[in-house]
Protein backbone atom coordinates (compact mmCIF):
# COMPACT_ATOMS: atom_id res chain seq x y z
CA UNK A 1 0.00 0.00 0.00
CA UNK A 2 1.78 3.18 -1.13
CA UNK A 3 -1.07 5.68 0.64
CA UNK A 4 0.44 6.72 4.21
CA UNK A 5 -2.93 7.50 5.99
CA UNK A 6 -4.55 4.40 4.33
CA UNK A 7 -1.97 2.40 5.64
CA UNK A 8 -2.24 3.90 9.01
CA UNK A 9 -6.13 3.99 9.35
CA UNK A 10 -5.89 0.36 8.24
CA UNK A 11 -3.81 -0.47 11.29
CA UNK A 12 -6.31 1.85 13.51
CA UNK A 13 -9.97 0.05 12.02
CA UNK A 14 -7.59 -3.45 13.04
CA UNK A 15 -7.73 -2.59 16.38
CA UNK A 16 -10.95 -0.98 16.47
CA UNK A 17 -13.07 -3.24 14.30
CA UNK A 18 -16.49 -1.98 15.49
CA UNK A 19 -15.81 1.64 14.96
CA UNK A 20 -18.00 2.55 11.95
CA UNK A 21 -17.13 6.55 12.02
CA UNK A 22 -13.15 4.91 11.35
CA UNK A 23 -14.08 2.22 8.84
CA UNK A 24 -16.31 4.50 6.88
CA UNK A 25 -13.47 7.26 6.45
CA UNK A 26 -11.02 4.70 5.51
CA UNK A 27 -13.64 3.88 2.35
CA UNK A 28 -13.52 6.69 1.47
CA UNK A 29 -10.13 7.23 0.92
CA UNK A 30 -9.29 3.69 -0.31
CA UNK A 31 -12.97 4.92 -2.72
CA UNK A 32 -10.64 8.26 -3.60
CA UNK A 33 -7.43 6.48 -4.43
CA UNK A 34 -9.91 4.04 -7.01
CA UNK A 35 -9.21 0.76 -4.29
CA UNK A 36 -13.42 -0.03 -4.83
CA UNK A 37 -13.12 -3.23 -3.67
CA UNK A 38 -11.68 -2.56 -0.56
CA UNK A 39 -13.86 0.16 -0.29
CA UNK A 40 -16.68 -2.32 -0.67
CA UNK A 41 -15.44 -4.80 1.86
CA UNK A 42 -14.86 -1.52 4.31
CA UNK A 43 -18.40 -0.30 3.43
CA UNK A 44 -20.16 -4.04 3.88
CA UNK A 45 -18.60 -4.27 7.17
CA UNK A 46 -19.91 -0.61 8.63
CA UNK A 47 -23.56 -1.89 7.64
CA UNK A 48 -23.29 -4.80 9.43
CA UNK A 49 -22.51 -2.86 12.18
CA UNK A 50 -25.02 -0.07 12.26
CA UNK A 51 -27.16 -0.92 8.92
CA UNK A 52 -28.65 2.55 9.18
CA UNK A 53 -25.66 4.46 8.80
CA UNK A 54 -26.48 6.90 5.99
CA UNK A 55 -22.35 7.73 5.09
CA UNK A 56 -22.17 4.21 5.00
CA UNK A 57 -24.82 3.36 2.42
CA UNK A 58 -24.18 6.59 0.33
CA UNK A 59 -20.92 5.28 -0.10
CA UNK A 60 -21.60 2.00 -0.78
CA UNK A 61 -23.36 3.54 -3.74
CA UNK A 62 -20.88 5.54 -5.09
CA UNK A 63 -18.32 2.77 -5.10
CA UNK A 64 -20.99 0.51 -6.87
CA UNK A 65 -20.79 3.22 -9.25
CA UNK A 66 -23.86 5.01 -8.65
CA UNK A 67 -23.19 8.47 -8.33
CA UNK A 68 -20.72 10.17 -9.74
CA UNK A 69 -18.06 12.19 -7.78
CA UNK A 70 -15.60 14.55 -8.74
CA UNK A 71 -11.46 12.80 -8.50
CA UNK A 72 -8.63 14.35 -9.00
CA UNK A 73 -8.22 17.07 -11.53
CA UNK A 74 -11.88 16.99 -12.48
CA UNK A 75 -12.18 13.64 -13.37
CA UNK A 76 -14.79 11.04 -12.37
CA UNK A 77 -14.35 8.15 -10.34
CA UNK A 78 -14.20 5.03 -11.61
CA UNK A 79 -16.95 2.70 -12.20
CA UNK A 80 -19.44 5.45 -12.89
CA UNK A 81 -21.73 4.86 -15.49
CA UNK A 82 -23.36 7.16 -18.06
CA UNK A 83 -26.74 8.03 -17.28
CA UNK A 84 -29.53 5.95 -20.23
CA UNK A 85 -31.25 8.03 -22.73
CA UNK A 86 -34.67 7.21 -22.81
CA UNK A 87 -36.16 6.53 -26.51
CA UNK A 88 -37.08 9.30 -28.78
CA UNK A 89 -41.31 10.08 -27.77
CA UNK A 90 -43.58 8.65 -30.52
CA UNK A 91 -46.09 10.24 -32.77
CA UNK A 92 -49.43 9.63 -32.01
CA UNK A 93 -50.68 6.89 -33.37
CA UNK A 94 -47.50 4.86 -33.49
CA UNK A 95 -47.37 1.18 -33.48
CA UNK A 96 -44.49 -0.75 -33.30
CA UNK A 97 -44.24 -2.93 -35.93
CA UNK A 98 -44.68 -6.36 -35.07
CA UNK A 99 -42.71 -9.61 -35.42
CA UNK A 100 -43.91 -13.21 -35.22
CA UNK A 101 -43.50 -15.21 -32.13
CA UNK A 102 -42.29 -18.04 -34.30
CA UNK A 103 -40.44 -18.77 -37.33
CA UNK A 104 -42.95 -19.08 -40.71
CA UNK A 105 -42.85 -22.56 -41.58
CA UNK A 106 -42.67 -24.04 -38.01
CA UNK A 107 -45.93 -26.12 -37.60
CA UNK A 108 -48.48 -25.01 -35.23
CA UNK A 109 -48.06 -21.10 -36.06
CA UNK A 110 -50.02 -18.68 -38.36
CA UNK A 111 -48.57 -17.83 -41.38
Amino acid sequence: MTNPLIASLTRAVDAAPDDVALRVHLAELLLADGLQDEALAHCAAALQRDPSNTAARALMGRALGGIPQPGPKGTQTPGYAAPITPPAPQPPGYAAPVTPSAPYGVPGTCP
